[in-house]
């Protein structure tokens, strides 16, 4: 019998798997391999939790396969590295969501080869929605996880030149208290919300993700990016790591790589309100076709097939 653990890397992590994404996937999964075949376990992975083995002794004795998914935290969180390689010894699959985390984890073991787990976004929740805008300055947004508001300020003198020339809303969408950030233009902020996420976001003319360039970023997920495409808005990212691979430059998005890049950019979105339909259009259709659950759920089945065999034909 093959068994799935699949771990969530944070406390916002479990809540979106458990509420959003996991009962989806579980049915699809429960459909291919049967009921009795998954184990599909929840973790939070504070420090004091890491090195915790009890979960996998558990799998163990019941005889299961254990299938273990890295997410960026793999680079970011300290002591994730270290229980990860502990934790690949009992493993009979390792999996990572992004390339750079499966070339960090073939550096860190050579003889060992991680299979790509790409993580799914949930495309009906996150769905356009189409609302009156008329007489409305264009909307640019950028929503995250608080810990990485660190990414706005370095796109400031940015959006204090495109602001300039062409007007625009500056929506910060993040946490639960109004974030401490000393902008150059006028900006609101909403807290999240994940009912009210797509509408939120909908409507934009353009999501930014900027990043540095560090291996950290270079292992990122880019979820952010997913979810402005899900919606309908198109991205202007940084040209690095898995943006690469989500964002097809010039029709999905924008992938920009200097100052002068950034500003074009956004400009051009900013300022042309058929540009931003257009390219939403397409990115919301792309996003549908390579990362929903209808997508991302038969790689999973392939590759837990490829490893433990065929449990029972598809449905």
């Amino acid at each position: 019998m093959a068994r799935l653990l699949l771990a969530s890397r944070s406390k916002l992590g479990h809540l979106i798997y458990k509420y959003l994404v996991s009962p989806w996937c579980i049915s699809k999964l429960v459909n291919r391999f049967g009921s009795g075949d998954i184990v599909w376990t929840y973790e939070t992975f504070k420090f004091a939790n890491l090195t915790d083995t009890s979960m996998e002794t558990h799998v163990r004795r019941a005889g299961a396969k254990l299938v273990f998914q890295l997410h960026d935290d793999w680079l970011s969180v300290p002591g994730y590295r270290e229980a990860a390689l502990a934790r690949f010894d009992v493993a009979n699959l390792v999996g990572g969501v992004t390339g750079g985390i499966l070339d960090s984890i073939r550096s860190c073991r050579n003889n060992l080869e991680p299979a790509l787990l790409r993580a799914p976004i949930d495309v009906e929740r996150l769905a356009p929605v189409i609302k009156a805008s008329a007489g409305e300055l264009p909307k640019v947004v950028w929503t995250g996880n608080p810990s990485n508001l660190k990414e706005i300020p370095g796109a400031m003198e940015i959006l204090k030149r495109v602001h300039a020339r062409a007007a625009f809303r500056f929506l910060v969408i993040s946490g639960a208290k109004r974030p401490h950030l000393d902008l150059p233009i006028p900006w609101e902020w909403l807290p999240y919300d994940a009912e009210r996420e797509a509408e939120r976001i909908s409507g934009a003319c353009a999501g930014l993700a900027p990043l540095e360039d560090t291996p950290y970023a270079r292992c990122k997920d880019v979820f952010k990016v997913k979810t402005y495409m899900a919606c309908g808005v198109p991205p202007i990212a940084t040209a690095i790591g898995n943006n690469l691979d989500v964002i097809q430059d010039g029709k999905t998005g924008h992938l920009v790589s200097t100052t002068e890049e950034w500003e074009a950019r956004l400009l051009e979105l900013v300022s042309n309100p058929e540009k931003p339909k257009m390219m939403g259009a397409a990115a919301r259709e792309d996003c549908v076709k390579r990362f929903s659950h209808a997508a991302i759920i038969p790689e999973w089945i392939e590759v837990a097939e490829a490893k433990f065999g065929r449990i029972r034909n598809p449905d």
